[in-house]
C-alpha cells in the first residue's frame, strides 16, 4: 500500500469526525442546558408544594386559647404568615426569597349553626380568584369530616423559564393544599387529642 494514500486516508476520517463533532456538540449542550432548566424548575415546583401543605397545616392546626375561632387569627396575622411563607421559598442557593409570591387562604367553618367561608389574599397570582361560593362547595365535598375548620391556600410563584423554553413552561408555578383544624382539648393550649 502506498504510504501517501495512508495519511491520506487517515486525515480524511479526522476531518469527518471533526464535522460531526462540530454538528452534534450544539445539540448535545442544549440537551443539557434544557435538563438543567428542567431540574429547576421541578425543584421550584416542588419546594412551592411543600411549602404550600406546610403553611396550610400549620395556619390550621395552630393552638388557640379556649373559646377562640382560627379566622380571626388568620386575618389578624396574615401579613406575618406570608413572610414567614415567602422566607419558606428562598433560593437555597443564594437564600433570597422570591418577589411577587401570591398566597389565597379560604377558610371554611361548619362547627357554627351557620357555616361560614372567607378568604385572605396576600400577593396576587395571574388566574383571578375563585368565587368564594365555589371554595366552600369545593371544600364541603373534599372528604369533609362534619363540624370542622378547613384552611384551603392556594399558592403561586412568578416562574421566567428561558425564552427557548417559554413555549413548553408555565409562567408561574400553582400549588394548593387543603388542611383539616385538628381538635384540641378544651382549654388546653397545646394538648391534642
Amino acid at each position: 500500500m502506498n504510504p501517501n494514500f495512508e495519511q491520506l486516508r487517515l486525515g480524511r476520517q479526522a476531518g469527518a469526525i471533526t464535522v460531526e463533532v462540530a454538528l452534534l456538540l450544539p445539540v448535545v449542550m442544549l440537551v443539557i442546558l434544557a435538563g438543567v432548566v428542567l431540574s429547576d424548575y421541578q425543584l421550584a415546583s416542588q419546594r412551592l408544594h411543600r411549602a404550600t401543605a406546610a403553611y396550610a397545616d400549620a395556619l390550621a392546626n395552630q393552638p388557640l386559647p379556649a373559646g377562640t375561632r382560627l379566622w380571626p387569627r388568620l386575618s389578624r396575622d396574615g401579613d406575618v404568615a406570608h413572610t414567614v411563607f415567602t422566607g419558606t421559598l428562598a433560593d437555597p442557593r443564594d437564600g433570597e426569597a422570591p418577589d411577587g409570591v401570591g398566597v389565597r387562604v379560604s377558610y371554611l367553618d361548619t362547627t357554627a349553626d351557620k357555616p361560614m367561608a372567607t378568604q385572605l389574599m396576600q400577593g396576587e397570582c395571574d388566574a383571578a380568584p375563585a368565587a368564594l361560593d365555589d371554595v366552600a362547595a369545593t371544600l364541603v365535598t373534599m372528604d369533609n369530616v362534619a363540624k370542622s375548620e378547613l384552611v384551603r391556600v392556594e399558592a403561586c410563584l412568578p416562574y421566567q423559564p428561558p425564552l427557548w423554553l417559554g413555549w413548553a413552561l408555565p409562567d408561574e408555578l400553582r400549588s394548593h393544599f387543603v388542611a383539616q383544624r385538628r381538635a384540641w382539648r378544651d382549654g388546653e393550649a397545646g394538648g391534642r387529642r
